[in-house]
């Protein structure tokens, strides 16, 4: 699994090109536009939404480190294009408060 950072996700979606997101946080505050909100759970089972499997696809969560799991369960299924943000939400949202300062 590969890990994008605040910073190039910021670039992805000012450029228009924005990976599908999944948050699997139990509660969002939906700061990155995510895509579908679902929990490690339901990945583990399978039941995740009909992605086509070479899309590009973030797993988010507060701190990066669930996230982590739950891609590698996406990889598992055969996915082949998932990134974790690093230091997740709250590295986002600390990138996001630099840079409108």
């Amino acid at each position: 699994m590969k890990t994008m950072t605040p910073q190039v996700l910021r670039t992805r979606l000012a450029e228009g090109n924005p990976p599908y997101i999944i948050d699997i946080r139990p509660v969002s505050d939906d700061v990155l536009g995510v895509d579908v909100q679902m929990s490690l759970e339901a990945i583990q089972a399978g039941t995740f939404p009909n992605i086509p499997k070479d899309t590009s696809v973030l797993i988010i969560c507060t701190y990066g480190r669930v996230s982590e799991l739950a891609g590698a369960y996406l990889e598992a299924a055969g996915f082949t294009d998932v990134y974790n943000l690093a230091g997740g939400v709250r590295a986002w949202q600390q990138v996001m408060q630099v840079s409108s300062s």
